[in-house]
């Protein structure tokens, strides 16, 4: 979830933007969860743009990687903002996401990071590794 003020809207030129899309300079995160950061090409007319998604829930981001699959976006490229209690530090950290696992029937979800850390959420590991879990996302990191 994120939460936005008045002070922090941003008035952009009428055609950068959509009907009804708005901008701000900043927005807060509002739950101390993790967050998906989600890149993608997109060809246009006018040549390829890269275009750039932050989700506050794992279900809202699947369709827009499902989208990748199709070929509507290119390239795709997801981290993670996870907060302290999950990566074991204080502060929120972002790490670059190679495989999204989740429980059936359930919300637990396991993320491996591109330098091989597992990461859960909730950050429980001992209920989540002996529960049966369903990669949901597979990408090719370097």
């Amino acid at each position: 979830m994120f939460h936005t003020h008045p002070e922090a809207k941003i008035k952009l030129p009428l055609g950068l933007t959509s009907v009804g899309e708005r901008s701000w300079n900043w927005v807060e995160l509002a739950l101390h969860i993790p967050y998906l950061y989600i890149s993608v090409n997109v060809d246009t007319e006018d040549g390829n743009c890269g275009r750039h998604f932050l989700f506050s829930q794992l279900m809202d981001a699947l369709s827009l990687i499902a989208d990748s699959k199709n070929g509507v976006f290119k390239d795709l490229e997801i981290g993670l903002l996870s907060p302290g209690y999950m990566n074991g530090g204080n502060f929120y950290q972002f790490g670059r996401v190679k495989e999204i696992w989740k429980r059936q029937g359930g919300h637990e979800q396991m993320f491996v990071m591109s330098d091989g850390a597992k990461l859960y959420f909730p950050p429980d590991e001992g209920s989540i590794k002996n529960q049966d879990m369903e990669l949901i996302v597979s990408l090719q990191c370097p």
